[in-house]
This record gives C-alpha cells, structure tokens and sequence, in this order.
C-alpha cells in the first residue's frame, strides 16, 4: 500500500496562540494503527524473553513509518534529549543525509524554526532558509546539533519526508528505541484523558493576570498516557487584547481563508476567555509536568454553576486576597459540561506546545492540551461581575512572554 501524505498550510496564529481546525486531525496517533498489532506490541513489550529482538522485528517498514513520527512527538522532550544524539550518531551516512534534503526544509513552519532561533540563538544558524539548515543538519554536522533542538527538529523533518525516505529513517531509529517508547501504539486507550470529579471546597486566587479556582485537599485527578495525574487548579484566562489566548479554533483553513479575506466573520471575535484546569504530576526526576483540558469562554445563556460562585463574593469589590468559599461543589463539572460529550465524538484536539524559554520544567518539557471545540457560555452580567473582580490586568513583561515552540511543527500529516 503507497503513502500519501496531505501537506498543510501553519497551524500558528500569532503570540502565544496556535490554530486547530475542527476537520482536520488532532489525535495522539494521527495514523490509523490496528488493534490486533496493538496487541502484539503490547506483548513484544512485556516479554522478559532474552535477547528480545527490536521492534522492527513485529512491524514493517510500511507501519514503522506511520507511527515513528508520532511516537517521537509522544515521548517527554528530556527523554529524547537524552536518547537521539546516539540514535543519530549511530545512523548510517545515507540515512542521514535524508535531514538535509532542501526541498524537506523549505517546507519547515517557519514560525517552528524562528521560535528555536529566538529560544536558542546561539545553536542554530544565522539564517534559516533551507541552504543554510541543509548545512546545519549536514551528515557531518547532524550528531552535533543541541540535544534540545534536534528533540524538535528530526520529527517534524521526518514527517516531511517522502515515503520511501520516512520508510529508510523510521525503520532505522525504530531499531534503535526502547520497548517502554511505543507504549503508545499498545493500547488503544493510552490518549484518553479519564477523568475522577469529586465536591471540593473552592478558593479564588487573582494573580492579575488570572483568576484561578483551587480546591482544598482535593481527591480529583486524571489518567493519561498511562499516568496518573493530581488536579491542580482552574483559570481563567481574560483576554486583554489577545494577550492571553492561546488557541483559536476554526471549522477549517478555508473558513481562516474567508476570514483574512473579509468574507467572513472571524469566529473567535465571539471568545471572551478562555478556561484551562490544569493537572500535574511529579516525574521520578523531580520535574514537575502539565496537562490541560480547554475550553473558550463566550457570551451567551446565564450559567447557573457560575451564579454558585458569584453569589458568594456579591459583597467584595475586587478579590486582591485569596477567598476561600464557604460551599462545596464539584468545579470542575462547573467549568467541562461538555467534556464528556466532546470525548465520546472524539471531537477532542490533541496538542501540545513548548518554550524553551521558560524556567518551568513543565513548559520546557511541553504542555500538553485536551482542547474541546465547545464553547462555555455564560452572561454578559456575569462575565461583567467576573471582570470587576477581576480588575486591570498586569502588564506582560517581556522577560515573561513565551516564545512557544508547537511540539508537532503544526501537526503531523495524515498518510496511508
């Protein structure tokens, strides 16, 4: 069976926002991958056999190549910073020439390589068009590339590839990865968020550039990619000229067309705000990791769950200290009514972005968004009280502003 592979247009907007487009693919596996090999590789895994042969030795080139793109963007970035400088040096020349193919690296999201650059200046080349990138990734020079840079690099350059190339590179860095590295492609379950809700006391926090939702000694949490997951907060991000969002979604690039073309009003003038809960988990090595689910705030219907919580401040004028409220109630069902519902339509955006700039581990290691498309509705009289609480928003510094880097380059290409 021949690939093919659909080429895509940037998946970025501008600051920190990336774009989704509800028809196009956001899953973990952008690939189809078939229950009965997810079987077998789960039992390739778990085998204690000696001498287990690699990977390759279940998959074919064919398969390798549809998943090995998705598989790298899967593992945590300080897992391959820690693996790929060997996977490459241990390439043969002809695999590795493969990276600097021109033709590949002038397709590169050019917004992906000027946010390495900005991040990390004094590693990559002074310029980015595609003679200088083919020299930069040169078969001599490959091995030497900062860690951190060709953890982002050899994906979205091998998702480019034609097929007979991705079939080459796949095959070959597939030998050399670990059993533990296609957990994804092992259980059919592994990208779905579960999540358990319980009642929780309810404190606000204002840092001025939020107002965030923490619960006191919670019992909730999360299952994802075959992690457990502690509930941290809820915020609400009120968008002060953009400056706060972080996605915006569009039924497809045509629509985006339409829009930038005055043909059409941009869906996301309707967007108010946007809501994250936030989950967190602590690695072995001490690093502190982030998922997130997301939703768009909009004017709309009266929201009675928000009406719960206004009631409790309608004597304070702003909230400039912590607010613990004197009620319990399942807040996250408050702030994902629709979570539940956009799961089983699977209608879910997988995604994921990173600064490298950022000295949280959790950013630097990636960000990873459960998006859903529907939007939370509450009223223009309760947006209004939320604001007044809320009060002016702080000025975003420059030594705070993220150059996000999007971990699959836009997204991966869909190929059969």
């Amino acid at each position: 069976m021949t690939m093919q592979n659909r080429q895509l247009g940037s998946g970025f907007g501008v600051g920190n926002e990336f774009l989704l487009f509800k028809d196009e693919k956001y899953q973990g596996l952008i690939n189809h991958f078939p229950k009965e090999k997810m079987q077998l590789v789960h039992e390739w895994i778990n085998s204690e056999q000696e001498n287990k042969q690699d990977i390759t030795s279940i998959l074919d080139e064919h398969t390798l190549a549809l998943i090995i793109p998705d598989i790298l963007v899967d593992l945590n970035i300080t897992r391959l910073i820690k693996i790929l400088p060997n996977i490459i040096a241990n390439l043969s020349d002809e695999i590795k020439e493969l990276f600097s193919n021109e033709a590949i690296l002038k397709k590169l999201n050019k917004r992906f390589i000027n946010s390495i650059k900005k991040s990390m200046p004094n590693d990559m080349p002074n310029l980015l068009d595609e003679k200088s990138m083919s020299l930069f990734l040169s078969k001599e020079n490959l091995a030497k590339i900062h860690p951190e840079i060709m953890a982002y690099l050899i994906p979205a350059i091998l998702d480019l590839m034609d097929d007979e190339a991705l079939k080459k590179a796949s095959f070959a860095i597939a030998k050399q990865l670990a059993p533990k590295n296609f957990r994804a492609v092992a259980d059919e379950e592994y990208f779905k968020l579960n999540i358990k809700m319980f009642d929780d006391q309810i404190t606000l926090k204002n840092n001025q550039r939020t107002i965030s939702f923490f619960a006191n000694n919670s019992e909730s949490n999360a299952e994802f990619r075959n992690k457990k997951w502690q509930l941290d907060h809820t915020h609400i991000h009120f968008e002060g000229n953009g400056e706060e969002r972080e996605y915006k979604i569009y039924d497809s690039r045509k629509q985006l067309e339409n829009v930038e073309q005055g043909r059409e009003r941009d869906p996301n003038l309707d967007v108010v705000g946007e809501i994250h809960t936030v989950y967190k988990r602590t690695s072995k090595h001490g690093n502190v990791k982030y998922i997130a689910v997301g939703f768009l705030l909009k004017i709309g219907d009266e929201n009675s769950n928000f009406e719960k919580i206004l009631n409790q401040v309608e004597n304070l004028d702003k909230l400039t200290e912590d607010k613990k409220l004197d009620i319990f109630m399942n807040y996250q069902q408050l702030f994902m009514p629709t979570f539940e519902e956009a799961q089983q339509i699977n209608s879910i955006f997988l995604h994921s972005w990173a600064s490298l700039k950022s000295q949280t581990p959790g950013f630097r290691s990636g960000l990873r968004f459960n998006v859903v498309p529907k939007t939370i509705e509450i009223s223009q009289k309760q947006y209004d009280r939320f604001k007044q609480l809320f009060g002016d928003m702080a000025e975003l510094t420059e030594e705070k502003v993220l150059e996000p880097i999007d971990r699959k380059a836009d997204h991966r290409q869909p190929r059969i």
